[in-house]
């Protein structure tokens, strides 16, 4: 299959009979579940390879074989350790098929199969993140240093590579990581519409406008609390951001980062959030100002399940998410003052925000559910 978005495949394929090793980490269980159901449906075999901290928590009559995930920082011990358990994981199963999520546990299969010449691999590269749109000299020097086992890994294996915006396919193709004939866009993981439901905005008389997020810099962080304190002094609300401290990322915001930037604003921090549901609910509008290299945010496609209009930067992988004037408003990266102009824009009009959550719901149903998404995903292991 060339590149292209495969939104119009239809939904039921014959496939001969195979075996897939699916491979993602336990904490998106919910949402790639999908996936796997996708391809029982059509006839594959499938057992997932469950990244967890200790035993799987999960209840399912898939078969699950339990890996490892690194617990301390992602250095070349740990990577060393993981390529072994993968391998492991094949000479197993015995998988025809092998698809993994993300960048990097796709770039660890990688080098653990090189000389594997009989499995066919996918590969979800659910964002470039901060390898390649990172800021400053040290993501490009790590990059640098890497691009022989990526070409290794990404171009000369011929696995099938899935990205999720236009802007990581052509980027990683242009970079001659990837031929085209090798890549599928299918945007975002999805959203569980049926766990996310529609409400109404809440009537409380100041309205909650929130940052849900993993606390990391290119989240934009900073930027959100700083456009808060500017729409303050214009409309009644109240601030908040939900998201715990986060691992394995260069550009974590530490629990001492994070209480610096808040002394003095308005805005509130939560901490980590299990219902998520229930606390999009509650909120009247989303801001999300990351210049991160995102996928398609997740956050952002169940804020639209739950009909939110939200504020997002004119960034690959955030911008996918929203329609400019019709489900939210898109703004620069990294500017305060639009952000917060935009915050107050939308607060002033009940009306606006209510019509524009209106038509988050409708976009999110027809582009991001997740069942189709599944099926958009299984269907190309036919193709192989």
């Amino acid at each position: 299959m060339g590149r292209a978005d495969v939104s119009g495949m239809a939904q039921t394929v014959d496939v001969m009979a195979g075996t897939v090793l699916y491979i993602f980490d336990e904490s998106d269980w919910d949402t790639r579940i999908h996936t796997a159901n996708a391809a029982r449906k059509l006839g594959w075999d499938v057992t997932i390879g469950l990244l967890c901290e200790d035993a799987p928590s999960v209840n399912s009559d898939f078969k699950i074989h339990p890996l490892p995930r690194p617990k301390n920082k992602f250095g070349p011990l740990a990577a060393l350790s993981l390529m072994r358990d993968l391998r492991n994981a094949i000479k197993t199963n015995q998988p025809d098929l092998v698809h993994i999520v993300t960048l990097k546990y796709s770039f660890i299969l990688g080098l653990a199969t090189l000389f594997m010449k009989d499995i066919k691999r996918v590969y979800t590269l659910a964002g470039l993140g901060y390898l390649f749109r990172g800021e400053g000299h040290k993501p490009v020097i790590i990059r640098t240093l890497l691009s022989p086992l990526f070409f290794l890994v990404f171009y000369a294996a011929r696995p099938h590579l899935i990205f999720q915006n236009e802007d990581d396919q052509i980027m990683f193709t242009a970079m001659e990581f990837a031929e085209e004939q090798n890549t599928t866009l299918i945007r975002g993981s999805g959203v569980d519409t049926s766990k996310f439901a529609v409400q109404p905005l809440p009537k409380e008389a100041r309205p909650v406008v929130l940052m849900p997020t993993r606390l990391v810099h290119n989240k934009g962080v900073k930027v959100f609390i700083e456009a808060a304190k500017i729409a303050a002094q214009e409309v009644n609300a109240d601030f908040q951001i939900a998201g715990g401290e986060t691992k394995h990322n260069p550009a974590a915001i530490t629990k001492d980062e994070m209480e610096a930037m808040l002394e003095g604003s308005p805005v509130e921090w939560l901490g980590r959030v299990e219902n998520m549901p229930e606390l999009l609910s509650q909120s009247t509008l989303i801001v999300y100002p990351s210049y991160y290299g995102e996928g398609v945010p997740r956050v952002l496609l169940e804020a639209a399940a739950v009909g939110r209009p939200i504020i997002t930067t004119d960034h690959p992988g955030c911008k996918e998410a929203i329609i400019h004037e019709k489900t939210g408003l898109l703004v620069p990266v990294k500017d305060e003052t639009a952000t917060a102009k935009a915050i107050v824009q939308m607060l002033q009009s009940r009306d606006m925000c209510e019509a524009m959550g209106t038509e988050a719901r409708i976009y999110c149903e027809a582009e991001y559910d997740v069942k189709t998404v599944a099926q958009r995903t299984a269907a190309i292991y036919e193709t192989l």
